[in-house]
């Protein structure tokens, strides 16, 4: 008897992380980029997000996808608790391309499948690392999340319910100074330039940038740069062309800022992740 091979459209690998926390009125996360998956849950509370180039404000229900190499922060944007779940991960498939960007309002399916999720998280109990301790030592309990994300995953890639974000003021200035940054990720243009051609002031600028990820203008700039660089170098690309593709035209000065930003050199960096 044949058996025809079942493709997988999305194929978790690994789980760093899956936690869910309530966090009071002043919460604020200062922000992270990291090369996989991430999505975040909120279940309680109004949640600020700014994911790349996007400003969001999302309400109980809402799923937010983070694609790997992007920026994103979450904060309390309203006058009681918000209680949110995250989960980060490795995975491949073709389907992953349909959640790049996406954030969505679930409906009950979704909402069932999330408390699926939830439970499993909360029988095996979370560790300091956030991620439930016996995922890492039972394996029957990582396969059955795995099979259980697979599915919420999918679920998510065909709801069409999108949230969508903010589009005005402070937002709008933002996602269009994100936008031409990484228009001229090849250049070393000045902060003064993309304030100029935003027709606002380099004070404004500045307090909107601080506002939204708590980082200056230019180290956003210089973030969105070494993530770049961190994306070739992992596909084989030499560290002078990564250098290059990314305004640095003296590798020396390139490999001491990827270093101040990762704590480690470009070469060093390329030998522990580069693709086979």
């Amino acid at each position: 008897m044949k058996f025809t091979e079942h493709k997988r459209y999305i194929d978790i690998k690994g789980i760093h992380s899956a936690f869910t926390v309530v966090r009071s009125e002043n919460y604020t996360f200062n922000g992270e980029i990291h090369d996989f998956w991430e999505l975040v849950y909120i279940s309680k509370g109004s949640v600020g997000v700014a994911a790349d180039s996007r400003i969001l404000k999302c309400s109980p229900g809402t799923v937010i996808f983070h694609k790997p190499n992007e920026f994103h922060r979450i904060w309390n944007a309203g006058k009681e608790d918000i209680e949110f779940t995250v989960i980060t991960f490795v995975a491949q498939g073709e389907y992953l391309a349909k959640l790049c960007d996406k954030v969505i309002h679930l409906d009950l399916n979704g909402l069932k499948l999330t408390n699926e999720l939830q439970k499993i998280i909360a029988e095996n109990g979370p560790d300091d690392a956030y991620t439930a301790q016996n995922f890492r030592k039972d394996g029957v309990a990582m396969a059955m999340f795995c099979v259980a994300l697979e599915r919420f995953l999918y679920m998510c890639a065909e709801n069409e319910n999108e949230v969508h974000p903010r589009t005005s003021g402070n937002a709008a200035i933002f996602t269009a100074a994100v936008n031409k940054m990484h228009e001229n990720i090849s250049q070393q243009i000045k902060i003064q330039q993309i304030a100029d051609e935003l027709h606002i002031s380099l004070t404004q600028l500045k307090r909107i940038f601080k506002k939204y990820t708590l980082k200056g203008v230019h180290e956003y700039f210089l973030a969105l740069k070494i993530e770049q660089a961190k994306a070739m170098l992992s596909e084989g690309c030499s560290i002078y062309n990564a250098a290059i593709a990314v305004g640095f035209y003296n590798q020396n000065y390139f490999s001491a800022a990827f270093k101040r930003e990762v704590g480690i050199t470009p070469s060093e960096w390329a030998r522990k992740n580069q693709r086979q």
